[in-house]
């Protein structure tokens, strides 16, 4: 199973200007690790991307139940709680993660 997803960095930008949207949508780790970045919201944006892909992926599931996280390397990979969780069973999930300053994408597949 395969998902995929693109966002305008400037959508998002404008969301998280509001802290208390930001901290609905994603995790403490999620906004460290954008918050210490040149370009937090390429990030933010890069994190919704993945969100959206694996709950296409899933075929359900809520954003708000899946965390971005890196390896010391820099690969990122999830952590899925709840329905997510639950869907996923004892699957694997792979994601990818792309952007510019314009735009962000990311791509996530699971498999046996």
């Amino acid at each position: 199973m395969i998902g995929i997803d693109i966002l305008e960095v400037k959508r998002i930008k404008k969301l998280i200007e509001n802290p208390e949207y930001t901290k609905r949508l994603f995790f403490k780790e999620e906004i460290d690790y954008a918050n210490a970045n040149r370009n937090p919201a390429i990030h933010f944006a890069g994190f919704f991307c993945v969100k959206e892909s694996v709950v296409k992926a899933l075929g359900g599931g809520l954003v708000t139940e899946i965390m971005v996280l890196h390896y010391d390397n820099g690969k990122p990979y999830v952590n899925l709680f709840g329905k997510a969780k639950e869907l996923l069973g004892q699957r694997k999930i792979e994601i990818s993660i792309s952007h510019t300053d314009d735009y962000a994408t990311a791509i996530c597949q699971i498999v046996e």
